[in-house]
């Protein structure tokens, strides 16, 4: 289960950055060096949408709190936890 959170969590990220070159959203937003923090952001939301789908395969109840940063351990807990 875990091995498939990873999974999802890396394609989700690369359809997000190939999207932002495809749609040149990283060429307005390198003047500011932002990208990297936009990245980082959609990273985690990346995250979190993969632990949601992995509650509902669970049958776990879809509330759940996770404040970054996104370790392994605190995706374990919100992966398991109810």
């Amino acid at each position: 289960m875990m091995l498939m959170l990873v999974l999802t969590v890396s394609m989700i990220v690369a359809k997000l950055v190939l999207w932002c070159y495809r749609f040149a959203v990283v060429d307005i937003v390198q003047v500011t060096a932002e990208h990297a923090l936009v990245l980082s952001c959609a990273a985690f939301f990346a995250i979190r949408s993969a632990i949601r789908a992995a509650r509902a395969d669970a049958g776990l109840p879809l509330d759940f709190v996770f404040d970054s940063p996104a370790t392994v351990g605190k995706i374990l807990l919100a992966c398991s936890k109810p």
